[in-house]
């Protein structure tokens, strides 16, 4: 994939979560984020710390897909 590709869910999102992290770990160079606090609906949930994790992921993807093939770490973003 050339494109940078970004997993994002809240951390209450029960299985949905889990499974966003298998597909990061099977898309090298991918990136998951976790939001705190956050539920299924994650841009309602937390909608500054949602904003910020994907400007800043906009950002920054450029420099993502220059890490080596195991990925990029997975992050926990904290609240603004």
């Amino acid at each position: 994939m050339k494109n940078p590709v970004l997993w994002m869910c809240g951390e209450k999102d029960g299985h949905n979560a889990a499974a966003m992290k298998v597909m990061q770990a099977e898309l090298p160079g991918s990136q998951y984020i976790v939001l705190p606090g956050a539920g299924h609906i994650s841009n309602m949930d937390q909608p500054a710390m949602f904003t910020k994790a994907l400007k800043d992921f906009s950002s920054k993807s450029s420099g993502c897909r220059r890490r080596p093939r195991d990925g990029c770490a997975s992050t926990r973003v904290d609240p603004p």
